[in-house]
């Protein structure tokens, strides 16, 4: 287990020891918040979920769901988000932080994940709905960025001022959000058909068996996640 100490007593940041995957906690004052959770060893996640729980519950007592006031997802890989289910089902959520990711995407990870177990299924196909249902009070859903706006600051050589970066997150209309998904929905099926056309795609058993399927399955697959 790793500690990182700043040099306020009350600020202390974990990396905890999960084998392949991530559980970073920080605690900065009061606040406390989670970074990724999860890990291909079930027995390590669990068992540090765990102690994690008993470690707020020293701080908040006397409560018997202690609060976490943040937790951010970098990514929905079965490693890093394992611990997921038991953290939540342990602990008063207030706020969730996750990237969007295409159904497509959502799928794929699906299959290529670890020995998921079934809750991991229901979080893949609704991230959303299954955070809301574990009680999480607030979702921040964070889209791509302004590529352009990016491709033309590269260009004039503008650099963000690290000493003071500032990110500013504003609510999107709902039909704004909608198009500015839709739009990641067409880059992704056009990707997937390419791949598909290529014959790029391929799927890998735990038993180590090379699965090509067929074209009709893919898409398939492309029609159901699409029309939900």
């Amino acid at each position: 287990m790793h500690y990182h100490y700043l040099n306020d007593c009350s600020n202390i940041f974990k990396f905890h020891n999960v084998g392949q995957g991530l559980f970073y906690t920080g605690q900065i004052g009061s606040f406390n918040f989670v970074y990724d959770c999860g890990s291909r060893s079930k027995k390590a996640i669990r068992e540090s979920v765990d102690q994690y729980r008993k470690k707020l519950l020293l701080l908040q007592r006397p409560v018997q769901k202690p609060l976490i006031d943040l937790i951010v997802i970098s990514h929905f890989d079965n490693d890093h988000v394992s611990g997921l289910d038991r953290l939540l089902e342990l602990t008063t959520v207030n706020l969730v932080v996750i990237p969007y990711i295409s159904p497509v995407e959502r799928i794929l990870l699906s299959l290529f994940s670890y020995r998921p177990e079934k809750w991991y299924f229901d979080f893949i196909i609704d991230p959303i709905h299954f955070l809301y249902a574990k009680g999480v009070k607030k979702i921040i859903l964070i889209t791509s960025g302004d590529k352009q706006k990016e491709d033309r600051d590269m260009h004039n050589d503008k650099q963000p001022d690290k000493d003071n970066l500032i990110i500013e997150l504003e609510d999107v209309p709902k039909w704004q959000l909608e198009r500015i998904i839709e739009e990641e929905n067409v880059q992704t099926r056009n990707k997937w058909q390419e791949y598909i056309r290529n014959k790029k795609l391929a799927v890998k058993t735990h038993h180590g068996k090379i699965i090509l399927p067929s074209r009709n399955t893919h898409e398939n697959i492309l029609g159901i996640y699409f029309l939900c």
